[in-house]
C-alpha cells in the first residue's frame, strides 16, 4: 500500500465511522504510515484525538497498550 493509498483508506474509514473532519492531519497520518502503523491503528489513534488526547500520547499509548498485551502473553506461555 502506498502513502496516498494508505491517507485515502483512513479517510474513507474515518467517514464511515462518523468523522465528518478528519480528527488527524495529512504529516499525521504520514508519520503512522512511515512508521508501520495500520489502518486499524490509525483509526485507535484518531478516536483518541478526538478525545482530545494529544498525537503523540495517543501514538505512545498504542505502543504501550501493545507492550501489555505482548507481555500478558509472554506470561501466559510460560
Amino acid at each position: 500500500m502506498t502513502k496516498g493509498e494508505f491517507i485515502a483508506e483512513c479517510h474513507r474509514g474515518f467517514a464511515k465511522y462518523g468523522f465528518t473532519v478528519p480528527p488527524l492531519s495529512i504529516p499525521e497520518l504520514a508519520y503512522l504510515y512511515r512508521e508501520g502503523f495500520s489502518v486499524q491503528d490509525a483509526y485507535s489513534v484518531a478516536c483518541d484525538v478526538n478525545a482530545d488526547v494529544s498525537f503523540d500520547d495517543a501514538v505512545f499509548n498504542l505502543h504501550e497498550d501493545d507492550r501489555c498485551k505482548w507481555d500478558y502473553a509472554e506470561e501466559y506461555e510460560r
